[in-house]
């Protein structure tokens, strides 16, 4: 049985890859991988990248409708968040300072996902989806009726006639 992928959920890998110094095991060596020694644990750490990844998902929409190309960005975007809240969560005490790992990764965060909302309203013709695609059009074109569409309508999911 295979296991669906989420589109720019990054793996713990890439995101360990930003936190090396936070995957040392209880001798302090350097893992480079997080697992049941390290601070977070990958249970833990995976729980952050879910969290990290369910809020850029709430803030630019539905990542699987995107190009290949913005769901690469996007998934950069989620590994940045993911790395600001492991510094965040796990190290208050070095995140309240303000050169710290946490606040340089709050900045890259907010200007990368700055950036991937105006490459995703730039691209929008892309998406395979539109806004306007979920609400069931038929007979509007041919009856010629004025726009919007009965908002009084309480069934959206049949078609207005």
């Amino acid at each position: 049985m295979s296991t669906f992928e989420y589109p720019a959920k990054p793996t713990l890998a890439e995101v360990a890859a930003l936190l090396r110094a936070r995957t040392l095991d209880e001798y302090g060596n350097e893992i480079g991988m997080f697992t049941e020694d390290t601070t977070p644990t990958d249970d833990q750490a995976q729980e952050i990248v879910d969290s990290a990844y369910n809020l850029v998902k709430i803030r630019i929409g539905r990542i699987d409708t995107f190009s290949a190309d913005l769901i690469d960005a996007a998934k950069t975007v989620v590994t940045l968040l993911a790395a600001r809240l492991i510094e965040t969560v796990y190290y208050p005490e070095q995140a309240a300072q303000e050169q710290s790992a946490a606040a340089l990764y709050a900045a890259m965060y907010e200007e990368s996902i700055v950036a991937l909302e105006g490459a995703i309203r730039d691209n929008s013709a892309t998406t395979r989806t539109g806004f306007m695609s979920s609400i069931p059009m038929k007979g509007l074109a041919a009856t010629e009726e004025p726009w919007p569409i009965n908002w009084e309508q309480l069934n959206l999911d049949e078609p207005w006639e």
